[in-house]
């Protein structure tokens, strides 16, 4: 059975406001950048530009191949699915990321909960999921456990037209900050 993966993603294509936050992010030449669900790999040209190094993941394999030739000589480790990585313990690590929203759940679960080594935290969600995570609206459990870890806020609501092909639901950029 072949599965297709790209007809669910939804390609963030706005590029002046992620340079915008990305700018803002304050991204050094030592960190670590996760890109979960990296796709057509727009974002991860943008984070290789702040000279981070980069770990891109995608789960379809035609992506992750026009990735690893696109990235190819670059300051850039490509890889499947993060859900299978066993997160490294080392210092400066990031993730900024317009993650799958049918993974929301287990990508902040594994970040935020079962592996918080991640300083900060930039996930592009949908907008209900974003407030679930920070305990707003009906909440979620999750937010209990995330709370005493990292300070969160919603930091930009996006348009529909923001992405290609437009979702179906309302998203926002969330921002996790690893708590001292």
């Amino acid at each position: 059975m072949e599965i297709k993966f790209a007809n669910s993603q939804n390609f963030l294509v706005n590029k002046k406001l992620l340079q915008r936050i990305i700018d803002k992010s304050g991204f050094k030449k030592d960190d670590l950048i996760f890109d979960i669900g990296a796709g057509k790999g727009f974002l991860t040209e943008m984070l290789v530009a702040t000279g981070a190094r980069v770990w891109a993941f995608e789960v379809d394999p035609e992506l992750r191949k026009k990735l690893e030739n696109r990235f190819f000589g670059k300051n850039v480790q490509i890889s499947g699915d993060f859900l299978e990585l066993k997160v490294l313990k080392n210092r400066h690590q990031k993730i900024f990321s317009n993650i799958p929203f049918n993974q929301t759940t287990k990508i902040a679960s594994k970040v935020l909960v079962e592996e918080p080594y991640f300083d900060d935290i930039y996930l592009i969600i949908q907008k209900e999921a974003g407030e679930r995570l920070r305990g707003v609206s009906e909440g979620l459990l999750i937010s209990l456990l995330v709370y005493p870890r990292f300070e969160s806020k919603i930091i930009k609501k996006l348009s529909r037209y923001d992405f290609y092909p437009r979702p179906k639901v309302d998203s926002v950029i969330i921002y996790f900050k690893k708590r001292p």
